[in-house]
């Protein structure tokens, strides 16, 4: 995800030799992210965790939104109330495999959320967040980053009896 933020020329391969660079030069989010941070990969940890506040950083700039992904379990559960306390008002889950984020901790870490008064989505893929009126700063941030779901406009032609597709535009 920072990768296709910032507009890193070597992430995007969906053309591969038919790349035509469209994208590079077009936007670059490099002045949002404030941090990124690595937590301890989850098979280097205990199966269960006593203590998760041992595991968490011990600094986190003040931001309005986290994404965090590949979390211990223990570690996801904890984290509404560590990012609750630095100020930080929405957390977004992005949900890939469902060995990640079972449906169970995930009803948790939502509840959590709700109690902490933090904004939260379960994105599953990551590419179908959308913006939710319910959930002004986490459209705002879909919106402005263009994260998540897009629209796609597309303009059609007439082809002798058949209408083709002319071009498209991903927004």
């Amino acid at each position: 995800m920072i990768r296709n933020l910032i507009n890193d020329p070597s992430f995007c391969k969906s053309c591969g030799l038919y790349c035509d660079f469209c994208k590079y030069g077009v936007y670059s989010y490099v002045g949002c992210i404030l941090a990124a941070i690595q937590l301890p990969d989850p098979s280097e940890l205990p199966a269960f965790i006593d203590s998760p506040e041992e595991y968490m950083p011990k600094k986190i700039p003040k931001a309005d939104v986290c994404v965090a992904s590949g979390l211990h379990k223990d570690l996801l559960l904890e984290l509404p109330s560590h990012l609750q306390k630095v100020g930080i008002r929405g957390l977004i889950v992005p949900i890939e495999d469902f060995v990640e984020v079972p449906s169970g901790l995930r009803k948790q870490v939502e509840e959590r959320c709700q109690e902490l008064g933090l904004e939260n989505a379960f994105p599953k893929p990551f590419c179908s967040l959308e913006p939710a009126v319910d959930k002004p700063l986490i459209s705002r941030f879909v919106t402005e980053l263009k994260i998540g779901r897009h629209s796609v406009e597309i303009s059609t032609a007439r082809s002798g009896k058949h209408e083709v597709i002319d071009s498209t535009i991903v927004k």
